[in-house]
C-alpha cells in the first residue's frame, strides 16, 4: 500500500464532500436530492481505491473523511447564513 495514494485519496474524499455537504444542507431531508448529495462522491472514491489497489482496510478512513467533509460543508454554509458574511471575501452576502 502506498501511503501517498492513501493520503491523496483521503484528501480528495474530504475535499469533494465539502461542496456536496453545502448543497445537501439546502435539500429537504431524506429527499432524492438529499440522498444524491450524500452519495454523489462515492463512485470517484471507490474508483480511486480500485485503480490504486488499496486495501479494503482503508474504507473506515474513507468514510471518516467523507462524513467530515459533509459535516464541514453543512456547517460552513450554516455559518455563512447566520453571520451574513462570505467566508472567502468578507463581503456581505446578497440573498
Amino acid at each position: 500500500m502506498s501511503w501517498t495514494h492513501l493520503i491523496l485519496l483521503l484528501v480528495v474524499a474530504f475535499a469533494v464532500n465539502v461542496p456536496l455537504g453545502q448543497w445537501r444542507s439546502r435539500q429537504r431531508k431524506l429527499s432524492p436530492r438529499w440522498l444524491l448529495g450524500i452519495h454523489a462522491g462515492i463512485p470517484l472514491i471507490v474508483l480511486m481505491r480500485l485503480i490504486w489497489d488499496l486495501s479494503p482496510y482503508v474504507i473506515p478512513a474513507e468514510v471518516a473523511a467523507i462524513v467530515g467533509g459533509q459535516i464541514l460543508g453543512a456547517r460552513w454554509r450554516q455559518l455563512r447564513r447566520t453571520t451574513g458574511v462570505s467566508a472567502v471575501s468578507r463581503e456581505p452576502i446578497a440573498e
